[in-house]
């Protein structure tokens, strides 16, 4: 695809529905469907979510029973006042075992999380896929919680090149 330009944005509150409908994004991925009568969405994948905590930290998947070990942990994660997807599972996660946690360190970008929690100054839970950045000092232990990816489009948006590249990744989702 030779006219393809790829930017990549990483938008931490700007609304990925109102990119997409200012026309200042042509394909959006989010962690949930966007519901617009003007965009379609299509689920990528689903993985599991991960504790990730230093290879040096007691915790492991031999260890973790219940996660409410983790109350006196300190925690690098989004922040949990976020209406978005991530930080509402884990709002949803913690409020099911019983405690709120110590954040230490609020982030959304994951790559920052992984470095911070190798240094030993907490731990995280990000989804499994971080696993793949092949980080250093890391380990992932999965929990009993998924979480999808979805692209969002505009519904018949003329751009023949976001038509391809939603017909491509839908091919190498769900070959046939």
């Amino acid at each position: 695809m030779p006219d393809l330009k790829l930017e990549l944005t990483e938008p931490i509150d700007e609304n990925h529905e109102k990119l997409l409908l200012n026309y200042d994004t042509d394909i959006a991925f989010n962690r949930d469907a966007i519901n617009n009568t003007h965009i379609m969405s299509y689920k990528l994948h689903t993985e599991p979510i991960c504790l990730v905590v230093s290879e040096k930290h007691w915790l492991t998947n031999t260890t973790l029973k219940d996660l409410k070990v983790l109350q006196d942990e300190k925690f690098i994660i989004s922040g949990l006042h976020r209406n978005t997807y991530f930080p509402s599972l884990l709002r949803s996660l913690f409020q099911k075992n019983g405690f709120e946690p110590k954040t230490v360190i609020e982030s959304d970008f994951g790559g920052m999380i992984i470095n911070l929690v190798a240094q030993g100054l907490g731990i995280s839970i990000l989804p499994l896929s971080y696993k793949f950045s092949n980080a250093i000092g890391v380990r992932f232990i999965e929990l009993d919680e998924t979480i999808s990816l979805f692209m969002n489009w505009r519904k018949n948006d003329p751009n023949r090149i976001t038509e391809r590249v939603v017909k491509l990744a839908k091919e190498m989702t769900n070959p046939t």
